[in-house]
């Protein structure tokens, strides 16, 4: 019975509707839920970092990033770090994410020490200067 209804199938001709599909409608409507999910210039720029790193699967990488956002919440320090990456794909994304969630106190940025305010910039480094090693070698400490 089978054979008999694909016989028919093959006589009518069997249409390949993939070929009718817009597949730039779905990329726009993956980018716009992304943006929607990490805010407008954070999505655009790690949308952006994806297809960069991989054009020829950048809907999957798509797919994969909506796919992981909504299991995990995505924190601003490591949304901030990942969108200053040169490439990125979505399995970098993932091991980061599972990193985060293991230990999130690795990801605190430590206070940075100001300059003092009575130095100017170009001379903040001046006490330093007599910490430089001596140039001075015993003969004898070295044989």
């Amino acid at each position: 019975m089978a054979r008999k209804s694909l016989a028919i199938a093959c006589a009518r001709g069997i249409k390949n509707t993939d070929h009718y599909r817009n597949k730039q409608q779905q990329i726009i409507e993956l980018e716009h839920l992304i943006c929607q999910q990490l805010g407008e210039p954070a999505g655009e720029q790690l949308c952006a970092l994806l297809k960069h790193t991989s054009p020829r699967i950048y809907k999957d990488q798509l797919r994969g990033l909506k796919s992981l956002l909504e299991r995990y919440a995505m924190p601003p320090a490591l949304l901030a770090q990942l969108c200053d990456r040169a490439q990125l794909s979505t399995t970098q994304i993932r091991d980061y994410l599972l990193a985060y969630q293991a230990h999130p106190e690795r990801w605190q940025v430590p206070p940075q020490s100001p300059v003092p305010s009575h130095l100017p910039s170009d001379q903040a480094l001046t006490p330093y200067a007599a910490l430089t090693p001596s140039t001075e070698i015993e003969h004898d400490a070295c044989h």
